[in-house]
């Protein structure tokens, strides 16, 4: 194909997918954004009445009414009454008196709180109460306030709307367009690759030079040495109430007490608590070694993934490239912290250096390389549920079988050999991983089940401001959580309310499903390309990835040593967090790389996007191998409203390698050949005469 010709087919296949993506948009737009002010809403009333005062707030028609809850130490009088609003696009407030009123009850005003985006709140005083009657409702105006004299079942209409400027609903159209925009082209562009992912990949030479294995490998010992000297420097971050959880259970398990989960609790998963009781309780418990460790593995994970690319991208490219990925502050981060963060990485490597195997081999070498890809799989989800993400790679390879064979076929599809050939392939990690489950199920308590998503009910939905305490209407502790939240000016209280599981599980089962739309709307915005914006919490998402010889305040430090010592008395194991001393090739790294890193990042993320979009137009997957795991990692993590930067931007090593593969595919000089139309498992190549119109040529332009 010439020049000319191939220019007007990637011009039309871009116009397609943008239309797709668009539509997707339009649908995520239309469906969510008359609900993304929709959240709690606090409500505060300056009411006079006895506390024996039954008092409803009914929000709407078709809904019961929530009780008011007086605020404060118990009076025979209450002047302050309070309850909590649900996530809803419209509220029709009304007072509800279902006893009638008992003695004086005097109204002064109403606070409606907005949470979110930003704390504003809109107010009914005296003088904006209806003059008007309602049915079994008679009201006075006096001096101190409206007097409020109602028959059983009254109830009094109050006509407030949430404050919003047209400037507010200007930003959020901003908002909320970014996010599902880039949102509906990840999902569109995600479904893309499954449909056309070929049988394999093919790169036009068929051994690797011995010099450029040898300039990748030198390359490779450079990152790493650099990687490991900053470790070496710095000290472990050690994360009170998630490092202490792995590091207690390494004790259990290395003193065989670990006999289940007793208490019924959520316990956290077994894998990295593991690693911790290999590796920490050969060093006498120091978290040193651990982070070492930790940056040793990542190190021989990205180094075979630059050896299992050798093939289809130059050394003295690919090299430089590792370099960068091996220095990235968000990597040297997460190989300090003590936590599941860098194996997850380490383990999304090696399962890509596993299909990248596989992906170019045949016969018996690429049965091996889905064995390998099984065990792999199953060894992260004994860390996290980010795993379950990797098994993406080889269904898609399957989805892409079934579309080709269903069109080749129609509904006998199923007598094609390749179609049983590659459902037998992919069935290989499947197997390994529901055989993994059903021993740890056999050996482990049922807590620890692999194959579920993650439930963090300290994060979700309370870190999106969704906490509906509408869901405990009836329930004793209504009245207690509806007090400590207005102790804490409605600032999350997350160790208050999650104290008690099962007030989490049904506030997020009770969750209208738009108002969860909206949560991974705003976590989408944030997360995937904005990664320094606040979330509901307050909180950056970009963490401070300095490289840190101390603690970072002395309410740190207290933190930490409290934590530790709580796990030294109740296991009498000695555990060492020590300070490390300055270095200066540290403080340099500090002060250049980290702060340039931040803005870069979003540079990154936009190339490796531009580069899975010419990947896939140009038929060269590769690209999409490193960008859609990125990417739907994320969406896992959005989908479980349990969000931060640690858990997306640690994996930007696949950013890197991804974003290279893509401009690299745009090359005609490509070392990796764009797949063949032939190819048994990839989607015919949409032509010109195809899309947009029915000519059989180009004016003007001769047939290839």
């Amino acid at each position: 194909m010439n020049s000319t010709r191939k220019k007007t087919v990637y011009l039309r296949l871009y116009l397609a997918y943008c239309i797709c993506a668009l539509v997707v948009y339009v649908l995520l737009m239309a469906f969510v954004l008359p609900w993304w002010h929709a959240s709690n809403h606090p409500v505060v009333v300056n009411l006079g009445a006895g506390s024996a005062q039954s008092i409803g707030l009914s929000y709407s028609p078709n809904e019961d009414p929530l009780p008011l809850m007086p605020v404060g130490e118990p009076q025979g009088y209450h002047w302050k009454w309070a309850t909590e609003l649900p996530p809803r696009q419209s509220y029709e407030l009304e007072l509800v008196f279902p006893e009638g009123t008992e003695g004086e009850v005097v109204f002064k005003q109403l606070e409606l709180i907005q949470l979110i985006p930003e704390r504003e709140s809109s107010f009914l005083g005296v003088n904006d109460m209806s003059e008007m009657e309602n049915p079994g409702i008679q009201l006075k105006k006096t001096v101190d306030g409206v007097r409020i004299y109602a028959e059983p079942g009254g109830r009094l209409s109050l006509e407030i709307e949430v404050a919003a400027t047209a400037y507010t609903w200007l930003q959020t159209w901003a908002k909320a367009s970014f996010g599902y925009l880039l949102m509906a082209v990840a999902l569109f562009f995600g479904l893309a690759t499954f449909l056309q992912f070929p049988d394999r990949i093919q790169a036009y030479r068929k051994k690797i030079p011995v010099h450029e294995i040898i300039i990748l490998l030198a390359f490779a010992v450079i990152g790493t040495l650099i990687h490991l000297h900053l470790l070496r420097y710095s000290m472990p971050v050690f994360s009170p109430g998630e490092s202490d959880q792995h590091v207690l259970q390494a004790i259990q398990i290395s003193k065989g007490e670990l006999t289940g989960n007793e208490d019924g609790s959520l316990a956290v998963r077994p894998g990295y608590a593991y690693f911790l009781s290999q590796v920490a309780g050969r060093a006498d418990w120091d978290m040193s070694a651990v982070t070492m460790a930790q940056g040793i593995l990542f190190s021989i994970a990205l180094t075979l993934v630059g050896l299992a690319v050798t093939r289809l991208i130059n050394s003295w490219i690919l090299g430089p490239v590792l370099v960068l990925a091996f220095i990235s502050p968000p990597v040297i981060w997460v190989s300090r912290h003590i936590g599941v963060e860098s194996l997850t990485t380490t383990l999304w490597l090696l399962g890509l250096s596993a299909f990248l195997f596989q992906w170019q081999r045949e016969k018996w070498q690429k049965w091996l390389g889905f064995v390998l890809y099984g065990v792999i799989v199953s060894i992260t989800l004994s860390i996290t549920s980010s795993g379950l993400v990797m098994l993406t790679l080889p269904v898609g390879l399957l989805v892409g079988t079934f579309v080709w064979s269903a069109i080749i076929r129609g509904t006998s599809f199923w007598k094609l050999g390749v179609f049983w050939r590659t459902a037998g392939q992919v069935a290989v990690p499947v197997v390994m991983l529901m055989l993994t489950c059903m021993t740890v199920r056999l050996t482990q308590p049922v807590s620890w089940n692999l194959c579920s998503l993650p439930v963090d009910q300290s994060a979700a939905p309370f870190s999106s401001g969704m906490l509906e305490l509408s869901a405990f209407v009836g329930d004793d502790a209504y009245g207690s959580i509806i007090n400590e939240r207005v102790k804490n000016g409605y600032r999350f209280d997350g160790e208050f309310i999650t104290s008690d599981s099962g007030i989490a599980e049904k506030s997020k089962k009770d969750l209208p499903m738009r108002a969860k739309w909206v949560s991974w709307g705003h976590l989408s915005y944030w997360g995937l390309f904005l990664p320094d914006l606040e979330t509901y919490s307050g909180q950056k998402l970009v963490k401070d990835y300095t490289v840190r010889n101390g603690y970072k305040s002395a309410a740190d430090a207290k933190g930490v040593q409290d934590s530790i010592a709580s796990i030294m008395r109740e296991t009498g194991q000695a555990i060492f967090v020590q300070e490390k001393r300055s270095n200066r090739q540290v403080v340099v790294y500090n002060q250049t790389f980290v702060g340039i890193y931040k803005w870069f990042y979003r540079i990154l993320f936009f190339v490796a996007l531009g580069g899975w979009m010419i990947g896939l137009a140009d038929r060269k997957h590769l690209a999409g191998l490193f960008v859609l795991p990125f990417m739907l990692n994320i969406i896992l993590h959005v989908f479980s409203l349990n969000l931060g930067s640690e858990v997306i931007q640690s994996m930007d090593a696949l950013l890197w390698i991804g974003a290279l593969a893509g401009l690299l595919g745009a090359s005609n000089k490509a070392l990796q050949k764009p797949t063949d139309e032939t190819d048994r498992r990839t989607m015919k190549l949409i032509r010109p005469t195809r899309l947009f119109t029915r000519q059989s040529t180009i004016p003007g332009v001769p047939p290839s």
